[in-house]
């Protein structure tokens, strides 16, 4: 209902044209922007090691594991921090750090020499939908590889840094979409 909310947004939003097979998003990376599809597929998958395939599984397992081991003492540090309880913190620092590296080596592990690695599709962004948004704001790493799945696609992209002002001008109409999205 806000043109000037309208006017901003479609101001901030780049186009970017790919080709089948381009790989827009690697597991393991911070999105730095929302992907929205104009025309074309973006295909969301996973990648196997098809020699070790249980090892892959279990990475995401592990992954998802730490993120709410993370979150649990991101909660009790802040706790702690609030009633200015400061016994154990550097425990649960070196913790918090330990799994952090936990974490990094789950996505910047190498694979076996003659690995054999395939992509699973998870699901597919088609015409008028996103991708990016929840992670962005989040400051997640990308747990899922993003890839151009038709023979072109044509999307519009926000940067961060764009998507950051135009919420801190209009925080209203950018709650609604994001409980919409």
């Amino acid at each position: 209902d806000n043109s000037d909310f309208i006017v901003k947004v479609a101001t901030s939003l780049k186009p970017l044209i790919s080709v089948k097979g381009d790989v827009l998003i690697q597991e393991g990376d911070f999105i730095k922007e929302i992907l929205f599809v104009k025309k074309g597929v973006m295909g969301l998958a996973i990648s196997i090691n098809l020699k070790r395939p249980e090892h892959s599984i279990q990475k995401y397992y592990d992954l998802i594991e730490i993120d709410k081991e993370v979150s649990l003492l991101k909660t009790s540090m802040s706790k702690r921090a609030n009633n200015k309880i400061l016994t154990n913190t550097n425990t649960n620092t070196a913790t918090y750090l330990s799994m952090k590296e936990d974490e990094e080596s789950l996505y910047n592990e190498s694979d076996d020499d003659g690995a054999e690695i395939e992509d699973i599709n998870i699901i597919e962004i088609r015409h008028n939908e996103h991708f990016g948004d929840a992670l962005m704001f989040l400051n997640e790493k990308c747990p899922l590889k993003v890839k151009i799945k038709t023979k072109t696609a044509e999307l519009l992209i926000l940067k961060k840094m764009e998507a950051i002002e135009i919420y801190s001008i209009y925080p209203h109409i950018w709650t609604k979409i994001n409980k919409k999205s």
